[in-house]
């Protein structure tokens, strides 16, 4: 079985105690080490769905879980994962509901038993890990009694990521009501810190994620252009520039965005902006500086770091 991660052997909730009945449909880059951190939490895998050709199929057998295919899914489910990718997460669910149709459910919740002595009974819930859908991909298999979850971990998955990805990190959920219990359990068990989204705001909350996650190798490879010549080639650019990533990074550990703030807008030095805009190498990358350092100059009046005087400098200079 896959290898624990600290803290998660006795998160000490009754969800972990009864090990509940979990379905993974889809074995990629974040739905294999979210399986492996939910077996080392206790709960019970009956199984992880994939395509027999896949490699997903092949990565789940060798962790140890039962592999099959989506149409031989057991219907005693407690909770059902869709970790497929965004585009294939309504066509899983709309397949799974017309099997389970088919196979004459009554349409009607149906909550699994809590094993042992007046504990109460778990509703089935159907859910999924992306941060961009809501609620809605999962409508057919609500007409079948399941609850739905949109449970988003704010983490980057690269390919080989273990279960230790989850540990300290937060996750955006929207929730049916009968649902959000077993969010927070969920939560809990995977030491994860609960966002409560609500379906409406969907869109923004992820916006947030993609504002961080995405633009930040964009920004590391437009500096390894413009250092590409000097350094020797693109790779090696950004392999130089990596390291004030890694520095920028521990330094958000410890300040705020904010106070963070280094380079020219941090100290007031207007003159060493001019000379940047002359060496961008395209209008198009000027115009992203200017943008950006203007974004900055807002964030440091916030901060208290640029008075009112010096942002009007800063303005005029960025407007020209």
């Amino acid at each position: 079985m896959p290898d624990m991660i600290p803290g998660a052997e006795a998160p000490g909730h009754p969800w972990v105690r009864t090990a509940p009945a979990v379905v993974i449909v889809g074995y990629g880059s974040a739905g294999r080490p979210f399986a492996r951190a939910l077996a080392n939490a206790g709960a019970g895998i009956l199984a992880v769905a994939e395509r027999p050709d896949s490699r997903g199929w092949h990565n789940a057998g060798r962790d140890g879980f039962r592999v099959t295919t989506l149409d031989s899914l057991p219907r005693d489910i407690e909770l059902l994962v869709i970790s497929t990718q965004d585009a294939a997460i309504a066509d899983a669910a709309a397949e799974l509901a017309a099997r389970w149709a088919d196979q004459g459910s009554s349409g009607e919740a149906v909550p699994a038993p809590a094993p042992g002595s007046g504990e109460p009974a778990r509703p089935r819930v159907a859910m999924h890990l992306s941060g961009s859908l809501g609620l809605e991909p999962l409508a057919p298999l609500a007409e079948l009694g399941f609850s739905r979850l949109a449970f988003h971990p704010i983490q980057t998955f690269p390919a080989g990521a273990g279960p230790e990805r989850f540990a300290g990190i937060f996750a955006g959920i929207t929730a049916d009501a009968p649902a959000r219990p077993v969010a927070r359990e969920l939560a809990s068990a995977l030491a994860v810190q609960p966002v409560d989204v609500p379906e409406r705001d969907r869109a923004r909350y992820h916006l947030a994620s993609v504002l961080v996650s995405n633009f930040l190798p964009l920004l590391l490879d437009l500096g390894a252009g413009c250092l590409e010549e000097i350094a020797g080639g693109r790779e090696r650019a950004g392999e130089a520039l990596l390291p004030l990533v890694r520095g920028m990074v521990a330094n958000l550990e410890r300040r705020s965005p904010g106070a963070a703030i280094t380079g020219p807008v941090a100290r007031n030095d207007l003159d060493t902006v001019r000379a940047h805009l002359a060496a961008c190498p395209d209008d198009r990358t000027a115009s992203l500086y200017r943008e950006l350092t203007a974004a900055l100059v807002e964030l440091a009046v916030r901060e208290g770091r640029l008075d009112a005087r010096a942002a009007e400098r800063w303005r005029e200079l960025l407007a020209t």
